[in-house]
């Protein structure tokens, strides 16, 4: 608003408050008048009524009488009245009496009722009486019928009384005071507009110019400004204000000051490097880190575009990312390389407020760090962390690999399944550390038997694969390099094993399978080569045995316990057992659901009938059978009320097999609905094998999964294929951290190493952390240390029967 817009205070209240007494004046004047006005006609009303009631009262007693000289005086006596102009008595359309004396005798006319009088709405006590007034409200008729019996009739007869009334005087005195009153009224709002007048140039105005006067010196920062005396509280305290304002504003300054500081050191010290890029690509403005391991803070790249800097390997996935930031305005995230380092790109679109222009805000994270230690991760997810050779995945993935390159190239090839012999003892009289060094001393002699190409895996414990790289035409010139290997491997096994003070003597038994005779895959391979290493067993140990027909009779004990296991899916010949899940405060707050099967009286261990379903296509309905009998179970202990408050989630184990059916999620809520089960109740454990498949198909269940209410968590992790990336982008709630980490937690600082981080990086991500395989108190107690909060394992109770497990929460509550 521009200077000559701006009014005075003094004209704005001065105008303002005339136009508010003239608005008052006026209402006050009409409001004066219309209850005069009103007042008025309600006295002559009365008045009114009142002598044409008492007319009434002489002209019936007359008639009645038969005595017209009492009737015409009654009717003379009251024209008399003052303001009546006339007064005519009727009947049967001829006048009777009349004040108008000539009008006695003659038929009344149409001068009878004057055409500017108004009949008027009339309620009072009579409501056979009717009053029309003039225009002006100064002529009034009043009209009323009466009945009398005449003297000597018993019919009785009717008359019609009219008066006249001119109120033109009366009127015209209430207006002359209605005037007067309205001109004392202008006088007192006069007098009190001129008193409010003074009250404001001395009380308001003046007060207000003086403490504009000490605001403006504020504002030009003047040491003496002083604060203008007033005998007005308000404006004195809001002068104390403005000086206590100006007061908060110097010290907010000066914090401003101080932030602006802080956070121009914070920018420095900041782990990211942050750029501000224009329209065209430029970079305009760089803060945050100031390491010189990325780029040199003495390298200025104002106006350069952002990609110049970078390798020219990367400069075209930074442009695109550039553009589909500004194209899309939304934050585009990518990844790339630069000088030995992995970082991690995020360009946000914003619009500078100072030019209202399209900008990018830039910010680069080294993650070399943390990529590494991914890299750690899947190394560990696909090597041993105790012989630094490939692990069971591994040796799958390489197997696989030699299978197809030998169907391709019509070759043959072999692998040689090596178990210590009486290793067992060892770490049952001596303890795992001794049998550690064992199983690396082990792993060491293995490598050195074997070509640089070879794969050398540990499958688990103390069994190791070995996969020879070269593939033959001749099958028999396969069979000798195979023999000969395993006999070099034997009496590499055979020489001492030493360790500090101890001195061991062990043996192998070697298994051989060749291939590809038949349509076998990379399991049924090692499969085959474990049954021969059992044959060699069988044969007396510290030997090898080729895998072939007459190993038939164990390929038959497969097919019977297949068969068997059909029928005990069928006969739901299965039970389920209960491994309680507990916290830090020993509380119970789930339970892991363990399936159990004897076969013809003989316990099959979960691993070998598991692994038969699904060899099968029978794990489906087995995992099925295990959902609906744990959604009973936990239903029944729900109604019986045993559960303690602390109970969480039961857990499920979910093959991969059942977890990718069609109709996997649809069989599981039918169950939660069956047995009116809160889906939050139950958690889903699946393994890092599910990632082998679709893993855009995977991420999606998992997502409706948890859309459903269901818990989703991951076993076994860093066993088999981990990766952060999935990791990250899955909304799984739990990680459980693998017996295998757990038994060496103490003595293998690599182990420690991973449980550590594998704890971290669940914090990180927000998910709970469950440690299996716990069964003693210094693994306890370091995993306590370390931050884990959930445990699981035979320190606090081994798998229990349903009803073994209620009674244990009873015993635990």
């Amino acid at each position: 608003m521009s200077r000559s817009q701006r009014k005075s205070i003094t004209l704005v209240l001065m105008s303002w408050s005339a136009i508010a007494l003239s608005i008052l004046a006026i209402t006050v004047g009409y409001l004066l008048y219309d209850l005069s006005k009103r007042q008025f006609l309600s006295d002559w009303d009365s008045k009114n009524r009142i002598e044409l009631n008492a007319l009434q009262q002489q002209l019936t007693r007359a008639l009645a009488n038969d005595d017209k000289t009492q009737a015409d005086r009654a009717v003379a006596m009251l024209a008399t009245q003052p303001f009546i102009s006339r007064i005519d008595v009727s009947q049967n359309g001829r006048y009777l009496f009349s004040s108008r004396r000539s009008r006695i005798g003659n038929r009344i006319g149409n001068e009878a009722l004057s055409p500017t009088m108004q009949p008027l709405v009339s309620k009072g006590l009579h409501d056979s009486i009717q009053i029309r007034s003039g225009s002006s409200a100064d002529q009034r008729l009043v009209s009323s019928y009466a009945a009398y019996y005449p003297l000597g009739k018993r019919q009785q007869a009717r008359i019609l009384i009219e008066l006249e009334y001119d109120l033109s005087q009366p009127y015209q005195q209430m207006q002359g005071q209605v005037l007067l009153k309205f001109l004392l009224l202008l006088l007192v709002l006069g007098l009190y507009f001129l008193g409010m007048a003074r009250l404001l140039r001395h009380y308001v105005l003046k007060p207000l110019r003086d403490l504009g006067h000490y605001v403006e010196q504020l504002q030009n920062d003047h040491a003496c400004a002083v604060l203008p005396a007033t005998p007005i509280r308000e404006f004195y305290r809001l002068g104390k204000a403005f000086q206590q304002l100006n007061t908060y504003l110097q010290h907010s300054i000066a914090r401003i000051k101080n932030r602006y500081s802080l956070e121009q050191a914070f920018s420095n010290t900041f782990p990211d490097i942050a750029f501000v890029v224009d329209a065209e690509g430029r970079i305009r403005e760089r803060f945050g880190n100031r390491s010189p391991e990325l780029l040199d803070p003495q390298t200025d790249l104002s106006g350069q575009l952002l990609w110049s800097w970078l390798e020219d390997s990367q400069q075209a996935q930074v442009r695109g990312a550039w553009q589909q930031a500004c194209a899309e305005q939304q934050t585009v995230i990518r990844s790339f390389q630069h000088d030995g380092h992995f970082l991690e790109s995020r360009m946000t679109p914003f619009v500078r407020e100072s030019n209202q222009q399209q900008n990018v805000l830039w910010v680069l994270r080294d993650m070399t760090e943390l990529q590494q230690k991914q890299i750690e991760i899947e190394y560990r997810a696909h090597y041993d962390a105790l012989t630094n050779l490939g692990n069971r995945q591994h040796a799958l993935e390489m197997v696989a690999i030699k299978l197809q390159q030998a169907q391709q190239q019509q070759c043959f090839g072999a692998v040689l399944f090596v178990d210590l012999d009486q290793f067992k003892k060892i770490n049952d009289s001596m303890g795992h550390a001794v049998g550690d060094a064992v199983l690396q001393e082990a792993a060491s002699r293995l490598r050195s038997v074997c070509q640089p190409s070879d794969a050398c895996t540990r499958l688990g414990g103390d069994e190791f694969l070995l996969i020879i790289d070269q593939l033959y035409h001749d099958a028999a010139e396969l069979i000798d390099k195979a023999t000969d290997l395993a006999s070099v491997l034997l009496q590499q096994y055979r020489l001492p094993f030493n360790y500090e003070r101890h001195s061991f003597h062990l043996s192998a038994s070697i298994g051989i399978a060749l291939f590809p005779f038949k349509q076998l895959s990379a399991s049924d391979l090692i499969r085959q080569a474990d049954t021969a290493m059992y044959y060699a067993k069988a044969n007396g140990r510290n030997g090898w045995s080729i895998y072939n027909e007459r190993m038939q009779q164990e390929s038959q004990s497969r097919l019977n316990l297949l068969n068997d296991l059909h029928d005990a899916i069928q006969a739901r010949a299965f039970n389920l057992v209960m491994q309680p899940q507990v916290n830090a405060e020993g509380q119970v707050i789930g339970a892991e659901v363990l399936c159990r099967w004897s076969n013809r009286g003989q316990p099959v261990p979960p691993d070998i009938f598991i692994a038969a379903a699904e060899e099968a296509n029978l794990i489906v309905e087995l995992g099925d059978w295990i959902l609906a009998e744990s959604c009973r179970l936990l239903r029944q202990w729900q109604d019986d009320g045993v559960m303690p408050d602390s109970f969480e989630r039961l857990a499920i184990n979910i093959s991969p097999h059942q977890f990718l059916e069609a109709d996997f999620i649809e069989r599981l809520l039918a169950h939660t609905r069956y047995y009116q089960l809160h889906p939050d109740m139950i958690e889903l454990e699946i393994t890092e094998g599910v990632f082998v498949n679709d893993k855009h198909m995977v991420q999606l269940l998992i997502q409706e999964l948890v859309e459903h209410g269901f818990s989703v968590s991951l076993d076994d992790f860093g066993t088999g294929y981990s990766s952060l990336n999935y990791l990250q982008s899955l909304p799984i709630q739990t990680l459980k951290i693998d017996r295998s980490f757990v038994n060496y937690l103490q003595d293998n600082p690599d182990d420690a190493n991973i449980v550590d981080y594998i704890i971290q990086l669940g914090h990180n991500l927000s998910m709970d952390i469950i440690a299996e395989g716990v069964e003693t108190s210094r693994q306890y107690d370091y995993l306590v240390a370390l931050g884990c909060e959930k445990f699981q394992g035979y320190l606090f109770s081994q798998p229990l029967q349903p009803d073994d497990f209620v009674r244990y929460l009873s015993d635990k509550a």
